[in-house]
């Protein structure tokens, strides 16, 4: 690889950061130079950096990494007493309780990802088959500018400032838009041509799971019912997992081992792959009707 010449990154100064050893965040050959190096050292590292590297004057050269360890610490696991376990709500303080809950809260998240890929792999199916459908230009619009400010609100909630987008912001939007959208207009429409009905012990099941994650679940629970709003986005919800349910029974599976940490995880990859029939909707299907899209009440989990 070439050397790089006449450039420096940053311009000035030096830039800081955290890494722990072991995790990949950095180049093998600056991780391995850290490896076994005391506070306050100061080295100097030949790096070769990757072809494709994101700062193109580095990209397929190798640099000179000037590094000073400012701070080096390690993980102290602390003991796990009546104190320890109360700190995470655990009024018992109890061992066996705290196993218990950590179990319930490991499977509550493993469903729920499930659920979350299989939505995913449906949902991609269904738009995939029926991507001839035209659709109203108002509701996609509406529906890129609704994920428009919702990431302008999750940046808002993060401390950033997204300042004034321009006017045409949501346009980029609009091809996710759309197969939000359609997937919402075809899911609402298999529940119509099959007369699938919501199932009230299923709305409660997954009411009563969301208000466990609280520490007084009755008061959320309370706070749902008396929410027209909240009410009317978990409904929905429900019967958009009703329907998954309904069309995975129908479509040809193949299955995928994986570890716990990959169900769990929301790189959008899948456990299981679908086949969605086109037989599920009718030949007029690519003129569904208006049902009601589906959208999801947003929750919060207690940390």
């Amino acid at each position: 690889m070439d050397p790089v010449d006449d450039f420096r990154q940053p311009a000035e100064g030096a830039e800081q950061f955290s890494t722990v050893i072991g995790s990949g965040q950095l180049l093998p050959a600056l991780e391995n130079a850290l490896a076994g190096s005391e506070q306050g050292a100061a080295t100097i590292i030949d790096v070769a950096f990757p072809e494709g590297w994101r700062q193109p004057q580095l990209a397929g050269k190798t640099a000179q990494v000037n590094v000073t360890l400012t701070q080096v610490s390690e993980p102290v696991l602390p003991e796990v007493d009546a104190a320890f376990i109360k700190s995470f709500g655990v009024r018992s303080g109890t061992a066996d309780k705290f196993r218990e809950d950590i179990r319930s809260n490991l499977e509550r998240e493993l469903k729920g990802a499930l659920m979350g890929r299989l939505r995913r792999a449906v949902g991609e199916q269904l738009t995939s088959t029926w991507a001839h459908v035209e659709l109203p230009p108002r509701l996609v619009e509406n529906e890129a500018r609704a994920m428009l400010a919702q990431q302008l609100e999750q940046i808002r909630r993060s401390g950033r400032d997204p300042g004034q987008p321009p006017a045409n912001a949501h346009e980029a939007f609009l091809d996710a838009a759309r197969k939000r959208v359609l997937a919402g207009l075809l899911v609402g429409e298999v529940a119509r041509r099959h007369d699938l009905r919501l199932d009230p012990k299923r709305l409660n099941e997954t009411l009563r799971l969301i208000a466990s994650t609280y520490e007084q679940p009755e008061q959320v629970i309370e706070m749902y019912r008396n929410d027209p709003q909240l009410m009317q986005g978990l409904q929905n919800r429900v019967m958009e997992e009703q329907v998954i349910d309904w069309i995975s029974e129908r479509a040809q599976h193949t299955e995928t081992p994986l570890s716990f940490h990959k169900r769990s995880g929301d790189d959008g990859g899948g456990g299981c792959g679908l086949t969605a029939a086109p037989a599920m909707l009718p030949e007029d299907a690519g003129r569904p009707a208006p049902s009601p899209r589906t959208r999801h009440a947003q929750e919060r989990t207690h940390q």
